[in-house]
């Protein structure tokens, strides 16, 4: 993948106001799925879906709790 490519799936990620959104829950130290969608009050599955498209960009790392 180039550099070029890689900017533009990190710009389409943080393109979206929800992700957004998640990725300042995550900055107060909401990183729970469930607590995020609480926090948001939008649905799991919802956060879930865009906590993957941020994995995806290498915006955020999964870590074992």
């Amino acid at each position: 993948m180039s550099d070029h490519e890689k900017t533009e799936k990190i710009l389409k990620a943080v393109a979206d106001k929800s992700r957004l959104q998640i990725l300042e829950c995550i900055q107060k130290g909401i990183s729970n799925p469930g607590e995020i969608a609480k926090e948001l009050k939008r649905h799991r599955s919802t956060i879930e879906k865009h906590l993957r498209v941020l994995l995806a960009a290498s915006i955020i790392k999964k870590v074992p709790s």
